[in-house]
């Protein structure tokens, strides 16, 4: 599932096997509907989970240098990031639901550092409110990006503050098949290799660690009926749920520390993410609409 290579054109089985081994994590638990039964599964419920994790001094591959000489470039790492979501072991899932995962790219340069900070819930630069009529505005709109600006409660420059994380928002529906291709551990939801600082290897690098190590990562998880099934729903308590989560590795791993704010303190607070959603009780009939 995804792409063969991971940053800088390392091989996919490589990045993944040093993120297992990683050198801080953060994990969320996400309330979610059983999509294992049919829509709208009325008061059944299960657990996906969300994990961020980092590891310093990944080796940066010589071939993906612009130095002229190997022996110069050998030593060069980076700090490397995996968001991962994960659904509940062994799922089989029913063709009835769509899962759509809706993530945002990052730039180092205009990224808000309060967001460095987040407990998960993503109120540190949305408030609450905000975050409510995004998640609406998702689960009503299917598998497409919010627009901020478009949304009352999110004025006074939150919609900035979500551009300035950066470039793009992108969205990706699953179904049944596609979500049983993903990989036992999970589907990588995003995988970021930041700009390397070169170090010796073994040589731990804080200005690398907490700059890439320390961003949250914001991800919207709508699970709703699939287009291409004919959906009858009459049973009120069960529909179509979104979460906005801000993952971020707030937890060191093995005498690590937990990547900080550049230049400031960490602002570790080992708090795990709320598993509140949005919920809404849809009456759908006949939706045959496919993704083109």
């Amino acid at each position: 599932m995804g792409s063969p290579t991971g940053p800088w054109n390392i091989p996919e089985a490589t990045y993944n096997e040093v993120l297992d081994s990683p050198s801080a994590v953060g994990r969320y638990t996400l309330e979610a509907p059983d999509i294992s039964v049919r829509y709208p599964s009325p008061d059944q419920f299960a657990n996906w989970t969300l994990a961020v994790s980092v590891a310093s001094d990944f080796p940066l591959p010589w071939s993906n240098t612009n130095e002229a000489e190997q022996d110069t470039t050998s030593n060069r790492t980076f700090t490397a990031t995996r968001v991962r979501l994960t659904p509940p072991a062994g799922i089989d899932v029913d063709s009835s639901w769509e899962v759509c995962v809706l993530n945002w790219d990052v730039n180092l340069e205009t990224y808000p550092t309060q967001l460095r900070i987040d407990d998960g819930t993503c109120t540190s630069f949305l408030s609450e409110q905000c975050i409510r009529d995004v998640e609406q505005s998702v689960l009503v709109g299917r598998c497409s990006c919010p627009n901020l600006r478009e949304i009352e409660s999110c004025g006074d420059g939150q919609a900035d503050l979500m551009d300035s994380i950066g470039p793009g928002c992108f969205a990706k529906p699953f179904n049944k098949t596609t979500i049983e291709e993903w990989p036992a551990q999970g589907y990588n939801v995003r995988e970021f290799g930041g700009v390397p600082h070169p170090h010796s290897q073994g040589t731990f690098n804080n200005t690398a660690y907490d700059e890439v190590g320390s961003l949250a990562w914001p991800v919207l998880l709508r699970w709703g009926p699939s287009l291409t099934v004919n959906v009858a729903t009459s049973s009120s308590g069960g529909g179509s749920r979104t979460k906005l989560t801000c993952a971020r590795a707030n937890h060191a791993v093995g005498g690590n520390s937990v990547p900080g704010v550049p230049g400031g303190d960490s602002g570790a607070m080992s708090v795990m993410g709320s598993s509140g959603f949005v919920l809404a009780v849809a009456v759908v009939v006949g939706w045959v609409v496919g993704w083109s």
